[in-house]
C-alpha cells in the first residue's frame, strides 16, 4: 500500500482536493438553504437587526474567549435557559462549556478551582 501511495502521490492528492471542494460546495449550499428557512435568531425573540447589532458591538468576536467568528455557523446565541433572555454571542466551544455546566456559577467556580489546583 505504501508503494502505491508513493507512486500515485499526485493522483491521490488531486482526488483529496477534489473531494474537499465538493464537500465545501455542498456545505455552502446546505447552509444557505438551511439558514434561509430557519433563522436562528428568530428562536430567541430577536430580529436580524438585533443580531447584527450584537455582532458589530462584539467586534465579530466571542464574548468570552474573543476568538473571531469565521462564519455565521459558528456564532451561538447565548441565552438564560430559565428566562430565555439573550446574553450575547459565543463561539461553539464557550457556549458548549457553560451549557454542559448548566450555566451554574458554582459549578463554573469549582471547575476554575480544579484547574488552578492542577497548575
Amino acid at each position: 500500500m505504501k508503494k502505491y501511495r508513493e507512486k500515485n502521490k499526485e493522483k491521490l492528492y488531486n482526488y483529496d482536493k477534489e473531494r474537499e471542494l465538493k464537500n465545501a460546495e455542498y456545505l455552502k449550499e446546505y447552509r444557505k438553504n438551511y439558514y434561509s428557512t430557519f433563522k436562528k435568531y428568530d428562536r430567541y425573540g430577536i430580529t436580524k437587526q438585533d443580531y447584527d447589532i450584537m455582532i458589530e458591538s462584539q467586534n465579530n468576536m466571542c464574548k468570552i474567549c474573543n476568538i473571531e467568528f469565521k462564519t455565521s455557523g459558528n456564532v451561538m446565541i447565548d441565552h438564560d435557559h430559565k428566562t430565555n433572555e439573550v446574553r450575547g454571542l459565543l463561539c461553539n466551544n464557550c457556549n458548549a462549556g457553560i451549557g454542559f455546566l448548566k450555566d451554574d456559577v458554582v459549578l463554573l467556580e469549582k471547575a476554575i478551582s480544579y484547574l488552578k489546583n492542577l497548575l
